[in-house]
């Protein structure tokens, strides 16, 4: 594709001071689909910051050809699969209320799924209530670790 693209654009690995904007994790840049990195960052984002998410998907509908939208929601399915098979390969390994915690997620990036390829946008109430859950199962070590990350 051409397009110098970040595979983990999160928001841990960008820094901003002043009018600068620092992006971390060099190792992750590579030439590929410039939706990537935005595919991803949103799908962080329907978890973290609903809001931008919806922005930002809103701006690309509202202000690119119909076509780029439409690859970006593709791109999005890709990587929301990837998101689905990784807790999905860790439910045999996990026990207790890790294996809880686990299907829980696939659960939540399942719905999330759904409302991308129906082209909708997510209910808060969803993301409230996986939050909620998620929390209670969380150990109080990935508690403290998680913190100040997000």
């Amino acid at each position: 594709s051409g397009f110098l693209t970040h595979w983990d654009f999160v928001p841990h690995n960008i820094r901003v001071k002043g009018n600068d904007i620092y992006l971390l994790d060099h190792s992750s840049i590579r030439f590929g689909n410039k939706y990537e990195g935005w595919a991803r960052f949103i799908n962080f984002m329907t978890l973290y910051n609903p809001e931008l998410a919806d922005d930002l998907l809103f701006y690309v509908q509202k202000n690119r050809p119909v076509s780029e939208y439409l690859s970006l929601r593709a791109m999005r399915v890709y990587r929301l699969a990837e998101i689905i098979w990784h807790y999905a390969n860790t439910l045999d390994l996990a026990l207790g209320d890790l294996k809880i915690l686990n299907q829980a997620r696939i659960d939540f990036w399942l719905k999330v799924l759904s409302v991308v390829l129906g082209n909708k946008y997510l209910d808060a109430k969803v993301v409230d209530d996986y939050r909620k859950k998620r929390d209670s199962l969380r150990s109080q070590s990935e508690k403290d670790r998680q913190k100040n990350l997000h």
